[in-house]
């Protein structure tokens, strides 16, 4: 004789819970995320592969122009960059009993402890593509090591990102910064909206932000279109009940398909301090 199992899907479960436990999961992970001001996102649905197109930079135009001749104009050269999303996510399946004991409460922790679970994975698959840079310099972490990253991102016509280059390490190789005359602390802003999470100061034209993903010993010197997202499925939450025979158990989680990757290689430098 043939079974079939009865499996109750997110159809059969109360909207409101379903809501509840979204817009947790929602408000847990962008508490959680650090890195997404930083990126360039492209989203394609259905894409095998997605292609971040760079321009090279138009050269200088110091000649005067002749009055008489039309100007010469110039040719774009850009190049494809090609990312290839893969899935990603995460799950926690908790028992009716014990849902029942703990009053739901196990379900609401469930629910912030996907969401943060969902936010500082990709944190930290976003610092792993960038310390995947092959431009490596072994220098202290300290005011003229950013002086002389600062005019090396400059030089190049790297795009700052709200008025600043970012610099990403951890909090105790930071410590040593806080200290040097002309850091300015996060708490002397003029405009204290516009500071982001995570960050502690600027100095040296950086924004210093902290971050525990960043392996001790190493920073992170970067600009804009440094780091790219390619989105065939933004990660979010899954919610399946009743997989099993009695529906005891309940499965939560998160489900993504996307990757991070280097765009414009010169407009980081991973400083090995």
């Amino acid at each position: 004789m043939a079974f079939t199992t009865n499996l109750t899907g997110t159809a059969e479960v109360d909207s409101s819970i379903v809501l509840a436990f979204d817009q947790s999961i929602i408000v847990a992970s962008g508490q959680a995320q650090i890195m997404e001001p930083f990126v360039t996102v492209k989203a394609e649905v259905n894409a095998k592969s997605i292609a971040f197109t760079k321009y090279g930079r138009l050269a200088l135009a110091t000649s005067p122009l002749t009055e008489t001749e039309d100007v010469v104009s110039a040719s774009l050269a850009d190049s494809e960059i090609l990312f290839v999303p893969k899935e990603y996510g995460n799950v926690v399946t908790t028992t009716n009993l014990a849902s029942l004991q703990t009053g739901g409460k196990v379900d609401m922790a469930k629910a912030q402890l996907v969401g943060m679970n969902m936010g500082q994975t990709m944190d930290q698959l976003a610092i792993n593509a960038l310390l995947a840079s092959a431009n490596v310099e072994a220098a202290a972490l300290s005011g003229a090591t950013l002086d002389a990253q600062y005019s090396k991102l400059a030089a190049k016509s790297v795009q700052m990102i709200d008025g600043s280059y970012v610099l990403l390490a951890s909090e105790a190789d930071i410590a040593g910064l806080r200290n040097e005359a002309g850091f300015v602390d996060v708490a002397k802003y003029a405009n204290a909206a516009d500071v982001l999470k995570n960050e502690v100061g600027i100095y040296k034209g950086h924004k210093v932000v902290r971050h525990q993903g960043v392996p001790a010993g190493k920073a992170i010197s970067f600009g804009g279109n440094a780091l790219g997202k390619a989105v065939s499925q933004e990660a979010g939450m899954r919610l399946t009940a009743g997989a099993d025979k009695l529906g005891r158990f309940a499965h939560l989680g998160w489900y993504g398909v996307f990757c991070y990757g280097i765009i414009d290689a010169d407009a980081i430098e991973i400083l090995a301090v």
